[in-house]
């Protein structure tokens, strides 16, 4: 499955809401192939890390057992009353990735999730270090670690880096969460659960 193709994504959940317009991507000058090739290069850096960044935020739903007012907005919108099963939680964050994907920088994408969720990849990082996720078989410092690797990988992309960005993004993909599967099949597993197919 080509998880990262423009047009091949299988993004249910309906489409994104409308007081978050989206960024229309630029034209390109055809008679500049070179410029051609590092825009589509951006363009997938920018889709695959506002894919794994909706990983991220997905896995974080769990943050709402923390007795912390940080994650009120996340329990608005991904409760476990709201959001049964890892299956559905995926369906509702359907319409910001969706967004989110047409945004123009990493940097956009980070901003645009912090204030649609309330709460950043930075405070992720430190809520998912708390020692009480010792033991468990959610969250934790393995998604802790996985966050911080896509803090990396938003500073390589703007600082147009492919080369390190596509390392960066090889490395994230093959961590494993707790389940001790890689990060990349998780993705793979839930979006095919969007199609039907689990």
């Amino acid at each position: 499955m080509d998880l990262h193709g423009a047009n091949s994504l299988p993004l249910g959940g309906g489409s994104a809401n409308e007081e978050w317009p989206q960024t229309t991507r630029a034209v390109r000058d055809c008679s500049e192939p070179g410029r051609q090739v590092r825009s589509a290069q951006k363009m997938r850096s920018i889709e695959k890390f506002a894919d794994y960044v909706t990983l991220i935020y997905h896995e974080a739903r769990y943050l709402t057992e923390l007795d912390t007012s940080e994650v009120h907005l996340l329990a608005e919108k991904l409760s476990r009353k709201k959001c049964p099963d890892r299956y559905v939680a995926w369906k509702v964050l359907q319409p910001l990735r969706q967004t989110a994907r047409q945004l123009q920088t990493a940097k956009a994408i980070d901003a645009f999730f912090a204030e649609r969720l309330g709460v950043s990849i930075e405070r992720v990082i430190a809520l998912f270090e708390d020692g009480r996720w010792s033991g468990r078989a959610v969250g934790g410092r393995r998604w802790a670690d996985a966050a911080k690797k896509l803090v990396e990988i938003k500073g390589t992309i703007e600082a147009k880096k492919t080369d390190d960005t596509e390392r960066l993004f090889d490395e994230l993909g093959r961590m494993e969460h707790n389940s001790r599967r890689t990060l990349k099949s998780k993705l793979e597993q839930l979006d095919a659960s969007l199609t039907g197919h689990r």
